[in-house]
């Protein structure tokens, strides 16, 4: 681990980037923009950003493993929300 600084604080659990990073790469796949390198160059992306914060010891591995899953489920949720007000619209 590289420390860089005096980062983090002596609390903090979940990585907010990698919840960002993932979550914004999984609303872009579920809405279906179909650009051939978007998908991968925004995982790429989410993969990177996740791992600075392992590699400037930030935050340990687990930190960002659960970062990502809590990521992934909001966008989950966001989406089905969507796709329901999308639907209530269409019937009315």
């Amino acid at each position: 681990m590289h420390l860089v600084g005096n980062c983090g604080g002596q609390y903090g659990f979940v990585s907010s980037h990698a919840s960002n990073s993932f979550a914004l790469f999984f609303t872009i796949s579920q809405i279906g923009i179909y650009k051939k390198y978007l998908k991968p160059a925004l995982l790429f992306w989410a993969i990177i950003v996740s791992y600075s914060r392992i590699y400037l010891g930030v935050h340990f591995p687990m930190d960002v493993f659960v970062g990502a899953l809590i990521g992934i489920c909001i966008s989950f949720l966001i989406f089905g929300f969507y796709k329901k007000i999308q639907s209530t619209i269409i019937k009315s």
